[in-house]
Protein backbone atom coordinates (compact mmCIF):
# COMPACT_ATOMS: atom_id res chain seq x y z
CA UNK A 1 0.00 0.00 0.00
CA UNK A 2 1.36 3.41 -0.97
CA UNK A 3 1.36 6.08 1.71
CA UNK A 4 1.83 9.65 0.51
CA UNK A 5 3.59 12.39 2.47
CA UNK A 6 0.33 13.93 3.63
CA UNK A 7 -0.79 10.62 5.05
CA UNK A 8 2.53 10.10 6.85
CA UNK A 9 2.40 13.61 8.37
CA UNK A 10 -1.20 13.10 9.45
CA UNK A 11 -0.31 9.77 10.99
CA UNK A 12 2.67 11.30 12.81
CA UNK A 13 0.43 13.95 14.34
CA UNK A 14 -2.07 11.28 15.30
CA UNK A 15 0.66 9.21 16.96
CA UNK A 16 1.98 12.20 18.89
CA UNK A 17 -1.47 13.04 20.19
CA UNK A 18 -2.29 9.39 20.87
CA UNK A 19 0.88 8.66 22.80
CA UNK A 20 0.99 11.79 24.96
CA UNK A 21 -2.69 12.44 25.76
CA UNK A 22 -3.72 9.99 28.43
CA UNK A 23 -5.42 9.74 31.79
CA UNK A 24 -3.56 9.05 34.99
CA UNK A 25 -6.57 9.93 37.12
CA UNK A 26 -9.59 11.25 35.22
CA UNK A 27 -11.44 14.25 36.58
CA UNK A 28 -14.60 12.77 38.08
CA UNK A 29 -17.70 14.94 38.49
CA UNK A 30 -20.95 13.77 40.05
CA UNK A 31 -23.43 15.71 37.93
CA UNK A 32 -26.44 14.22 39.72
CA UNK A 33 -27.23 11.74 42.46
CA UNK A 34 -30.37 10.80 44.35
CA UNK A 35 -30.72 8.43 47.29
CA UNK A 36 -34.44 9.32 47.54
CA UNK A 37 -34.43 10.71 51.03
CA UNK A 38 -36.68 13.64 51.90
CA UNK A 39 -40.22 14.41 50.81
CA UNK A 40 -41.54 13.34 47.42
CA UNK A 41 -41.49 14.77 44.74
CA UNK A 42 -38.33 16.80 45.43
CA UNK A 43 -34.87 15.37 46.10
CA UNK A 44 -31.44 14.83 44.61
CA UNK A 45 -28.16 16.71 44.43
CA UNK A 46 -28.50 19.02 42.55
CA UNK A 47 -32.15 19.09 43.57
CA UNK A 48 -34.82 18.13 41.06
CA UNK A 49 -38.61 17.93 41.28
CA UNK A 50 -40.14 14.83 39.72
CA UNK A 51 -43.21 15.01 37.47
CA UNK A 52 -45.67 12.11 37.73
CA UNK A 53 -46.90 10.45 34.52
CA UNK A 54 -49.48 7.68 34.74
CA UNK A 55 -52.39 5.94 33.08
CA UNK A 56 -55.22 3.76 34.38
CA UNK A 57 -56.02 1.13 31.78
CA UNK A 58 -58.49 -0.78 33.96
CA UNK A 59 -59.43 -0.99 37.63
CA UNK A 60 -58.13 1.43 40.26
CA UNK A 61 -55.72 4.30 39.69
CA UNK A 62 -52.19 3.82 41.03
CA UNK A 63 -51.02 5.66 44.14
CA UNK A 64 -48.51 8.47 43.84
CA UNK A 65 -44.88 7.28 43.96
CA UNK A 66 -43.24 7.86 47.33
CA UNK A 67 -39.95 7.71 49.21
CA UNK A 68 -39.98 4.70 51.51
CA UNK A 69 -37.05 3.22 53.45
CA UNK A 70 -34.65 5.45 51.53
CA UNK A 71 -35.90 4.30 48.12
CA UNK A 72 -38.24 5.54 45.41
CA UNK A 73 -41.25 3.20 45.30
CA UNK A 74 -44.06 2.70 42.82
CA UNK A 75 -47.19 0.79 43.81
CA UNK A 76 -49.62 -0.81 41.35
CA UNK A 77 -52.99 -1.80 42.87
CA UNK A 78 -54.29 -5.36 42.57
CA UNK A 79 -56.88 -6.22 39.93
CA UNK A 80 -55.82 -3.18 37.90
CA UNK A 81 -53.75 -2.45 34.81
CA UNK A 82 -51.77 0.78 35.12
CA UNK A 83 -48.74 2.74 34.00
CA UNK A 84 -46.92 4.82 36.58
CA UNK A 85 -43.69 6.77 36.38
CA UNK A 86 -41.80 9.94 37.17
CA UNK A 87 -39.52 12.17 35.10
CA UNK A 88 -36.81 14.45 36.49
CA UNK A 89 -35.29 17.39 34.63
CA UNK A 90 -31.85 17.02 33.04
CA UNK A 91 -31.42 20.79 33.20
CA UNK A 92 -30.88 20.29 36.94
CA UNK A 93 -27.73 18.23 36.28
CA UNK A 94 -24.43 20.01 36.98
CA UNK A 95 -21.76 20.85 34.40
CA UNK A 96 -20.10 19.40 32.36
CA UNK A 97 -23.32 17.55 31.50
CA UNK A 98 -25.24 18.85 28.47
CA UNK A 99 -28.60 18.08 26.88
CA UNK A 100 -26.94 16.47 23.83
CA UNK A 101 -24.52 13.60 24.36
CA UNK A 102 -22.24 14.81 21.58
CA UNK A 103 -21.95 18.21 23.32
CA UNK A 104 -21.07 16.96 26.81
CA UNK A 105 -17.73 18.50 27.79
CA UNK A 106 -16.36 15.19 29.05
CA UNK A 107 -14.92 11.97 27.69
CA UNK A 108 -17.49 9.65 29.22
CA UNK A 109 -20.72 9.46 31.19
CA UNK A 110 -21.40 6.73 33.77
CA UNK A 111 -24.81 5.87 35.27
CA UNK A 112 -25.09 3.61 38.35
CA UNK A 113 -28.28 2.58 40.16
CA UNK A 114 -30.30 -0.18 41.84
CA UNK A 115 -33.67 -1.41 40.57
CA UNK A 116 -36.02 -4.24 41.62
CA UNK A 117 -39.69 -5.29 41.59
CA UNK A 118 -41.52 -7.61 43.99
CA UNK A 119 -42.54 -10.07 41.27
CA UNK A 120 -40.58 -12.01 38.67
CA UNK A 121 -42.37 -12.06 35.37
CA UNK A 122 -41.43 -8.91 33.50
CA UNK A 123 -42.44 -9.56 29.89
CA UNK A 124 -42.92 -6.13 28.30
CA UNK A 125 -44.66 -2.77 28.27
CA UNK A 126 -47.83 -3.33 26.25
CA UNK A 127 -51.21 -3.01 28.01
CA UNK A 128 -51.37 -6.67 29.10
CA UNK A 129 -47.79 -7.05 30.35
CA UNK A 130 -45.49 -6.14 33.24
CA UNK A 131 -42.23 -4.21 32.85
CA UNK A 132 -39.95 -1.89 34.81
CA UNK A 133 -37.60 0.75 33.41
CA UNK A 134 -34.90 3.21 34.42
CA UNK A 135 -34.86 5.95 31.79
CA UNK A 136 -31.34 7.32 31.35
CA UNK A 137 -32.23 9.96 28.77
CA UNK A 138 -35.54 11.08 27.27
CA UNK A 139 -36.38 13.93 24.92
CA UNK A 140 -39.78 14.59 26.57
CA UNK A 141 -41.49 13.73 29.87
CA UNK A 142 -44.15 11.62 28.17
CA UNK A 143 -44.44 7.83 28.22
CA UNK A 144 -46.23 7.57 24.85
CA UNK A 145 -44.10 9.89 22.66
CA UNK A 146 -40.59 9.96 24.16
CA UNK A 147 -37.32 8.85 22.55
CA UNK A 148 -34.13 7.92 24.34
CA UNK A 149 -32.09 5.30 26.20
CA UNK A 150 -33.26 3.03 29.01
CA UNK A 151 -32.46 0.01 31.17
CA UNK A 152 -35.37 -2.45 31.36
CA UNK A 153 -36.16 -5.83 32.87
CA UNK A 154 -37.75 -7.95 30.16
CA UNK A 155 -37.97 -11.46 28.73
CA UNK A 156 -40.46 -13.82 27.14
CA UNK A 157 -39.81 -16.52 29.75
CA UNK A 158 -37.69 -17.27 32.81
CA UNK A 159 -34.71 -18.50 30.79
CA UNK A 160 -34.48 -15.30 28.71
CA UNK A 161 -35.45 -12.73 31.33
CA UNK A 162 -32.74 -10.16 32.03
CA UNK A 163 -31.89 -6.55 32.71
CA UNK A 164 -30.92 -5.01 29.38
CA UNK A 165 -29.79 -1.72 27.85
CA UNK A 166 -32.18 -0.53 25.15
CA UNK A 167 -33.23 2.50 23.15
CA UNK A 168 -36.85 3.50 22.64
CA UNK A 169 -38.69 5.44 19.95
CA UNK A 170 -42.09 7.17 20.15
CA UNK A 171 -42.80 6.07 23.68
CA UNK A 172 -42.47 3.45 26.40
CA UNK A 173 -45.99 2.02 26.15
CA UNK A 174 -45.54 -0.92 23.75
CA UNK A 175 -42.97 -3.67 23.25
CA UNK A 176 -42.41 -2.64 19.63
CA UNK A 177 -41.05 0.73 20.75
CA UNK A 178 -37.94 -0.81 22.34
CA UNK A 179 -34.78 -1.99 20.60
CA UNK A 180 -32.33 -4.04 22.66
CA UNK A 181 -28.73 -2.80 22.57
CA UNK A 182 -27.11 -5.14 25.13
CA UNK A 183 -28.66 -8.15 26.86
CA UNK A 184 -27.29 -7.86 30.37
CA UNK A 185 -27.73 -9.24 33.88
CA UNK A 186 -29.78 -12.46 33.72
CA UNK A 187 -32.59 -13.10 36.17
CA UNK A 188 -36.04 -11.97 37.15
CA UNK A 189 -37.15 -8.49 38.19
CA UNK A 190 -36.94 -9.66 41.82
CA UNK A 191 -33.13 -9.62 41.54
CA UNK A 192 -31.47 -7.02 43.77
CA UNK A 193 -29.76 -5.53 40.74
CA UNK A 194 -26.82 -3.12 40.77
CA UNK A 195 -26.32 -1.77 37.25
CA UNK A 196 -23.81 0.43 35.44
CA UNK A 197 -23.97 2.01 31.98
CA UNK A 198 -20.94 3.72 30.42
CA UNK A 199 -21.10 6.00 27.36
CA UNK A 200 -17.76 6.95 25.74
CA UNK A 201 -18.25 10.10 23.70
CA UNK A 202 -15.50 9.94 21.08
CA UNK A 203 -16.56 6.49 19.87
CA UNK A 204 -20.30 6.60 20.71
CA UNK A 205 -19.76 3.33 22.58
CA UNK A 206 -22.20 2.07 25.19
CA UNK A 207 -21.11 -0.58 27.71
CA UNK A 208 -23.30 -2.41 30.22
CA UNK A 209 -22.31 -3.95 33.56
CA UNK A 210 -24.32 -5.59 36.34
CA UNK A 211 -24.35 -7.73 39.44
CA UNK A 212 -26.96 -9.47 41.58
CA UNK A 213 -26.67 -8.58 45.26
CA UNK A 214 -27.97 -10.80 48.04
CA UNK A 215 -31.06 -9.85 50.03
CA UNK A 216 -30.80 -6.07 49.72
CA UNK A 217 -29.46 -3.27 47.56
CA UNK A 218 -25.78 -2.43 47.93
CA UNK A 219 -24.01 0.72 46.76
CA UNK A 220 -23.76 0.46 42.95
CA UNK A 221 -20.85 2.92 42.88
CA UNK A 222 -18.73 0.38 44.76
CA UNK A 223 -17.71 -3.21 44.20
CA UNK A 224 -17.06 -5.34 41.14
CA UNK A 225 -19.32 -5.89 38.14
CA UNK A 226 -19.76 -8.42 35.36
CA UNK A 227 -19.30 -6.93 31.89
CA UNK A 228 -22.15 -7.82 29.52
CA UNK A 229 -21.00 -6.20 26.30
CA UNK A 230 -20.56 -2.99 24.37
CA UNK A 231 -22.17 -1.53 21.26
CA UNK A 232 -21.74 1.56 19.11
CA UNK A 233 -24.99 3.52 18.81
CA UNK A 234 -25.42 7.16 17.78
CA UNK A 235 -29.20 7.19 17.25
CA UNK A 236 -29.93 9.97 19.74
CA UNK A 237 -26.53 11.52 20.45
CA UNK A 238 -27.52 14.66 18.51
CA UNK A 239 -31.00 14.81 20.07
CA UNK A 240 -31.59 17.34 22.82
CA UNK A 241 -32.58 15.36 25.89
CA UNK A 242 -34.67 16.98 28.61
CA UNK A 243 -35.47 14.27 31.14
CA UNK A 244 -34.55 11.09 32.97
CA UNK A 245 -36.89 8.94 35.01
CA UNK A 246 -38.35 5.67 36.26
CA UNK A 247 -41.37 3.83 34.88
CA UNK A 248 -43.55 0.75 35.48
CA UNK A 249 -46.20 -0.93 33.33
CA UNK A 250 -48.25 -3.34 35.42
CA UNK A 251 -51.00 -5.63 34.19
CA UNK A 252 -53.78 -6.88 36.47
CA UNK A 253 -52.61 -9.22 39.24
CA UNK A 254 -54.46 -10.59 42.28
CA UNK A 255 -51.98 -8.86 44.58
CA UNK A 256 -50.37 -5.41 44.49
CA UNK A 257 -47.02 -4.82 42.77
CA UNK A 258 -44.09 -2.61 43.77
CA UNK A 259 -41.05 -1.28 41.93
CA UNK A 260 -38.12 0.16 43.92
CA UNK A 261 -35.18 2.30 42.73
CA UNK A 262 -32.23 3.48 44.80
CA UNK A 263 -28.82 5.15 44.64
CA UNK A 264 -29.22 6.70 41.19
CA UNK A 265 -26.03 8.56 40.22
CA UNK A 266 -24.64 10.10 37.04
CA UNK A 267 -20.94 10.96 36.74
CA UNK A 268 -18.76 12.38 34.01
CA UNK A 269 -15.04 11.75 33.46
CA UNK A 270 -12.57 14.06 31.76
CA UNK A 271 -9.21 12.66 30.71
CA UNK A 272 -6.17 14.60 31.89
CA UNK A 273 -3.40 15.39 29.38
CA UNK A 274 0.40 15.48 29.36
CA UNK A 275 0.88 12.11 31.03
CA UNK A 276 4.11 10.22 30.46
CA UNK A 277 4.45 6.84 28.80
CA UNK A 278 5.21 5.45 32.26
CA UNK A 279 1.71 6.47 33.36
CA UNK A 280 0.20 4.93 30.23
CA UNK A 281 1.86 1.63 31.12
CA UNK A 282 0.04 1.73 34.45
CA UNK A 283 -3.27 1.68 32.58
CA UNK A 284 -2.50 -1.33 30.41
CA UNK A 285 0.37 -3.50 29.20
CA UNK A 286 1.05 -5.14 25.86
CA UNK A 287 3.08 -8.20 24.90
CA UNK A 288 3.99 -9.21 21.36
CA UNK A 289 3.13 -12.80 20.48
CA UNK A 290 3.57 -14.64 17.15
CA UNK A 291 0.93 -13.02 14.94
CA UNK A 292 -0.83 -11.35 17.86
CA UNK A 293 -0.78 -8.60 20.49
CA UNK A 294 -1.59 -9.60 24.05
CA UNK A 295 -3.35 -6.84 26.01
CA UNK A 296 -3.30 -6.90 29.80
CA UNK A 297 -5.68 -4.69 31.77
CA UNK A 298 -8.93 -4.84 33.74
CA UNK A 299 -12.45 -4.22 32.44
CA UNK A 300 -11.66 -2.31 29.24
CA UNK A 301 -12.45 -2.15 25.54
CA UNK A 302 -9.41 -2.48 23.26
CA UNK A 303 -9.56 -1.16 19.69
CA UNK A 304 -6.80 -1.83 17.18
CA UNK A 305 -6.41 0.68 14.30
CA UNK A 306 -4.23 0.25 11.22
CA UNK A 307 -2.07 2.97 9.66
CA UNK A 308 -5.08 4.47 7.86
CA UNK A 309 -7.09 4.71 11.07
CA UNK A 310 -9.43 1.86 10.11
CA UNK A 311 -10.58 -0.38 12.95
CA UNK A 312 -9.09 -3.87 12.67
CA UNK A 313 -10.32 -5.44 15.89
CA UNK A 314 -12.45 -4.40 18.87
CA UNK A 315 -12.53 -6.67 21.94
CA UNK A 316 -13.35 -6.62 25.64
CA UNK A 317 -10.40 -7.26 27.96
CA UNK A 318 -10.57 -8.29 31.61
CA UNK A 319 -7.19 -9.77 32.45
CA UNK A 320 -5.30 -10.86 29.34
CA UNK A 321 -6.65 -11.08 25.79
CA UNK A 322 -4.75 -11.79 22.55
CA UNK A 323 -5.65 -9.83 19.41
CA UNK A 324 -4.60 -11.59 16.19
CA UNK A 325 -2.66 -9.42 13.73
CA UNK A 326 -1.89 -11.42 10.58
CA UNK A 327 -0.05 -8.65 8.72
CA UNK A 328 3.18 -6.86 9.60
CA UNK A 329 3.12 -3.10 10.02
CA UNK A 330 2.29 -0.18 12.27
CA UNK A 331 -0.84 -0.15 14.41
CA UNK A 332 -2.45 2.01 17.09
CA UNK A 333 -3.97 0.24 20.10
CA UNK A 334 -6.53 2.29 22.05
CA UNK A 335 -7.88 1.29 25.46
CA UNK A 336 -11.14 2.58 27.01
CA UNK A 337 -11.46 1.61 30.69
CA UNK A 338 -14.86 1.27 32.33
CA UNK A 339 -14.21 4.26 34.62
CA UNK A 340 -13.68 6.61 31.66
CA UNK A 341 -9.88 6.56 31.43
CA UNK A 342 -8.36 6.12 27.98
CA UNK A 343 -4.92 5.50 26.57
CA UNK A 344 -3.19 4.48 23.33
CA UNK A 345 0.09 2.97 22.13
CA UNK A 346 1.92 2.65 18.87
CA UNK A 347 2.45 -1.04 18.08
CA UNK A 348 4.89 -2.29 15.45
CA UNK A 349 4.54 -5.85 14.16
CA UNK A 350 7.80 -6.93 12.46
Amino acid sequence: MEINLKTVLSLSMFLLSAIFVFAQSPVETTVFMDDFEGTFPTSGNPETTYTIVRQTISGDAPDDPSYQSGMLRFNAPKSSATRNGVFGNLSDFAAPFASKLNEINADSVVWTFNMRANRETTSGFSDDKFGIATVLLSDVANYNTANGYVVISMGANASSRSFRLAKFSNGLDADTKFTDLIIGLPGSAMTYAALKVVFVKNTNTWSFYGRADSGAFSDPSQGSYTFFGSVVDDTFINTSMSNFGFFMMCKSYTTSTTYNIDNFAVKTYITASGVSQYEVDKLFKTHLLPGAIEVETTSAIATLHDITGAVQHRVFVNGKTAIKVPNKGLYILKIELSDGRTGAKKITID
